[in-house]
C-alpha cells in the first residue's frame, strides 16, 4: 500500500511540473534584426509553383527573410516539398507522393492549374536548402495522413541534428504528436504547433511547442494571454491583407505568414 501511494505521489508530482510548469526555448535569435518576422506561405505563391524551388526564391528576392516549405515522404522514404500528398490537385502526375518513388515523382511538373506556364517541378527538401541562402529562416510544415505518421518528422530532425541543413529552422505541424516526437528526440530543435481550431488547443501543454501558429480568426486577447503567460512566441497565417497584417502587428504577434508580396513592406514602416 505505501508503494502504491509513494508512485501515485511522484507520478502526480511529474505530472503537475510537466503539465503547468515548462517553457519554451529561446526564440530570439529567429527575430534578431528581423522583427516582426515575414514568411513567405510556401513561397510566394502569386508568383511561382507553390513550394518549388522558384517559389522560394521568389519570396527571397522581395526581401522575405523567411519561407515556410510543406514537405511529405516518398514511397523511398525521401522527404519533397509538397503541401499535399495527392497528384491530382496541382500536377500532372496521378496518385500519391507517399506511393511513388522520388525517381518517378521528379518528372512530374507541377503548378499546371495555378501558374500553366510556368511549371515547376517537385524537389527534396535537402536539395532545395542547398540552394538557398543559410542567413535566412526556413519555417518546414510537416504534413502527415494520420496521426500516429511521425517518422518524417524524424527524418527531418535528423537532418537538422546533423547539419544537412544549414539555416535556423522552425518545424512545425498540425499534428501535436509530431511536435512531440521532435521534442522527445532532439529537444533542442524549434518547433510550432499549428492552430487552425482551437480543438487540440489543449495540447499545447502536452507536446510544449516553441511557437504557436495560429490561423488569424484565432487570434484574440486571451490567446495572446495565454502566450505571453508562456512565452510563446506566435506567428499568424494566412494573413493577406495589409490592414490585417497593421491590425495584427498592433496586437503584438511575432511574425506573418502570408501570400502577399506586398507584406514585406510593413515590416519597413515598423
Amino acid at each position: 500500500m505505501l508503494i502504491v501511494l509513494i508512485i501515485t505521489i511522484v507520478a502526480s508530482f511529474i505530472f503537475i511540473r510537466h503539465w503547468w510548469f515548462w517553457s519554451p526555448m529561446d526564440t530570439t535569435t529567429i527575430y534578431k534584426d528581423r522583427s516582426p518576422l515575414f514568411i513567405g506561405h510556401r513561397g510566394m505563391v502569386n508568383l511561382a509553383p507553390e513550394n518549388t524551388l522558384l517559389s522560394y526564391k521568389a519570396a527571397l528576392d522581395l526581401g522575405f527573410p523567411s519561407a515556410e516549405m510543406d514537405v511529405v515522404p516518398t514511397k523511398d522514404g525521401q522527404i519533397v516539398c509538397s503541401h499535399n500528398f495527392d497528384l491530382e490537385r496541382e500536377s500532372d502526375g496521378n496518385g500519391w507522393i507517399d506511393e511513388i518513388r522520388f525517381d518517378n515523382l521528379k518528372r512530374v511538373n507541377t503548378g499546371i492549374y495555378s501558374h500553366p506556364n510556368h511549371l515547376g517541378r517537385f524537389n527534396k527538401l535537402l536539395e532545395v536548402c542547398a540552394q538557398l541562402p543559410e542567413e535566412i529562416i526556413i519555417n518546414i510544415e510537416i504534413k502527415s495522413h494520420s496521426v500516429w505518421h511521425i517518422r518524417p518528422a524524424l527524418s527531418v530532425a535528423r537532418m537538422i541534428k546533423s547539419r544537412e541543413i544549414k539555416q535556423q529552422v522552425i518545424v512545425s505541424s498540425f499534428n501535436p504528436f509530431v511536435i512531440w516526437a521532435i521534442k522527445w528526440v532532439h529537444r533542442d530543435i524549434l518547433t510550432a504547433l499549428i492552430l487552425e481550431e482551437m480543438t487540440y488547443f489543449w495540447t499545447i501543454n502536452l507536446v510544449h511547442p516553441d511557437f504557436i501558429h495560429p490561423d488569424a480568426v484565432l487570434v484574440d486577447d486571451q490567446l495572446l494571454l495565454f502566450c505571453a503567460k508562456h512565452n510563446l512566441a506566435i506567428n499568424v497565417w494566412t494573413v493577406n491583407t495589409i490592414p490585417a497584417v497593421r491590425w495584427l502587428l498592433n496586437k503584438g504577434v511575432n511574425g506573418i505568414i502570408t501570400n502577399n508580396p506586398n507584406a514585406i513592406k510593413v515590416f519597413y514602416e515598423t
